[in-house]
């Protein structure tokens, strides 16, 4: 069995079409809400991007999708109410070359609302996260009416520079405080 190198931002390049054409990878366990993400970011968005959606219950990426995709931006989800949901995001941490979780990696955990039903603690999923890099991680319930949208839009404006779209900013920029 051959082994599969670690995602990279540079893995597959972009085809040279006319259009704004992005790539989203959604990964994370069935119970993540990453179909419910996927058809919110499907709906028509003011960037103009053609998207196209991967959605993956975990990485690496099975051999099958060879040659692989070109990927503008992961998306990794986890249920708070699933342990092992956490414990996947872990794994599929370790996959992804240090270049692409810089910028170009986002962090959604949802069912938020419900902190009764936790598995594990918020604390303890920043800490995870912290500890390898300032990745976003965002609480979101898709539940509640507009909070997939908002989120929907912070992605895009995200994927839409990741993609190379904004020749002059950069997604460092996004992360400062002057950003907004």
């Amino acid at each position: 069995m051959t082994t599969i190198p670690l995602l990279t931002p540079y893995s597959s390049l972009p085809s040279q079409n006319l259009h704004k054409n992005a790539c989203i990878l959604l990964v994370g366990a069935p119970d993540s809400g990453k179909r419910s993400f996927g058809s919110i970011l499907q709906s028509p968005n003011e960037f103009g991007l053609a998207l196209q959606l991967r959605l993956g219950k975990s990485l690496p990426l099975p051999e099958i999708l060879a040659p692989r995709p070109h990927i503008d931006f992961i998306v990794l989800m986890l249920s708070m109410n699933n342990k092992e949901s956490f414990h996947n995001l872990k794994k599929c941490l370790i996959e992804i070359d240090p270049e692409f979780l810089l910028g170009r990696t986002w962090i959604i955990a949802t069912n938020a609302n419900k902190v009764s039903q936790y598995a594990f603690e918020r604390t303890e999923l920043e800490e995870c996260i912290n500890s390898l890099y300032d990745i976003p991680l965002f609480y979101v319930d898709f539940q509640n009416d507009g909070a997939g949208e908002d989120l929907r839009d912070k992605l895009l404006r995200t994927v839409d520079i990741a993609s190379g779209y904004h020749r002059n900013i950069t997604l460092s920029y996004l992360r400062t405080p002057l950003s907004g």
